[in-house]
This record gives C-alpha cells, sequence and structure tokens, in this order.
C-alpha cells in the first residue's frame, strides 16, 4: 500500500510538472535590465485559475551581475531570487504551475532544465524523504509553512540525434547545482 502511494506521489508530481500551457509561459528576452511580468492573471495568495482575476500578476525581473557573470532571477509571487549564468540569456522560459514553477530550454519547448516546488511542511514530512529516494529532489528552503524543492527531471529532455541540442542542454545541466546554491528568500 506504502509503495502505491509513493508511485501515485510520483506520478502526480512528474504530470505537475509537465503541465504547461500558451498561457503562463514567461519569454527571457535579452534585455536582461527591463522589467518582466510573468502571463498569469492570479494574485499570489490564490491557487493559479487562469483567466479570473484582475489582480496584476507579480513581477520578475532579471539584471546582470557584473561580479558573477549571472542574471538575477526575481520571483515577487513566491519571494525569492536565483542567480542564472549569463549564458543561459534568451535560452530559458520560466512556465508557473500549480504549486511552483518549471525553467524550461527554449529549443525544446518542453524540456525541463528544473522545477522549484512549494510544499506544505506536512506534506512535505510526510513524503519528501520517500521522494527524495526515487527523484532528484533537494529542499532548497524553507519559509513559514512551506518547503521549497528544486528538482531536476528523471528521463531524457532533449533528442539524442540533435548533437547541438544536446551539448547545449548538457552545458546548462551542469550549472543547475550551482544555481540550487544561490537560492535565496528576497530580504
Amino acid at each position: 500500500m506504502k509503495k502505491i502511494k509513493l508511485l501515485l506521489l510520483v506520478c502526480i508530481v512528474l504530470v505537475s510538472l509537465s503541465a504547461c500551457t500558451k498561457d503562463n509561459v514567461l519569454s527571457q528576452s535579452s534585455n536582461n535590465t527591463q522589467q518582466q511580468t510573468l502571463k498569469t492573471n492570479t494574485p499570489a495568495t490564490e491557487p493559479v485559475v487562469v483567466g479570473t482575476s484582475t489582480t496584476p500578476p507579480p513581477a520578475i525581473t532579471q539584471q546582470p551581475t557584473k561580479d558573477t557573470e549571472s542574471i538575477v532571477y526575481e520571483n515577487t509571487k513566491y519571494n525569492f531570487v536565483l542567480k542564472i549564468p549569463k549564458s543561459w540569456d534568451g535560452k530559458y522560459d520560466v512556465v508557473e504551475n500549480a504549486d511552483g514553477l518549471r525553467f524550461v530550454y527554449k529549443a525544446n519547448k518542453n524540456g525541463t532544465l528544473f522545477s522549484i516546488t512549494l510544499w506544505s511542511k506536512e506534506k512535505w514530512s510526510t513524503d519528501g524523504a520517500e521522494l527524495a529516494k526515487n527523484i532528484h529532489i533537494s529542499k532548497i528552503g524553507e519559509m513559514e509553512d512551506k518547503i521549497y524543492t528544486l528538482s531536476t527531471p528523471t528521463d531524457v529532455q532533449v533528442d539524442p540525434s540533435d548533437k547541438k541540442m544536446t551539448a547545449d542542454y548538457a552545458s546548462m545541466w551542469e550549472d543547475i547545482e550551482g544555481i540550487k546554491g544561490t537560492f535565496e528568500f528576497k530580504k
């Protein structure tokens, strides 16, 4: 019974990580100092239901930092920042889903690089350790009653016959551990 629950949980997580709609994609522009906005109509305190709210979407800004050659990704909805390598500029989209967001490789529209997911403390304490044994997931932060995790896909996200795409994705993949270490809550 425990294995069935775990398998069901893994399936739910994988489905939620792969869920993507055209309406909630944030395209990264080459002008990194310009403020950009997620295309969602959902206030930060409600679940994602596209098109039902008149509250302005959360702002996301990207500003290069000279000392680290990175872009600061700021998410006001979930109150955190990450440093993304400058080499990623223009190569990824951020896709919001019901429980977090995914960083997606643009060349392969559904090629997830990594996901940040929010869990309740109760759900994480119940399922997190077991889930971490089966998929690539790490706790990266905790604020109030939420646990923030970063996970990477467990399957191939690009066509292996496309050597350029495979090399580009592999190069970005190598940066993820470093990105994970830059996670901070906004002050």
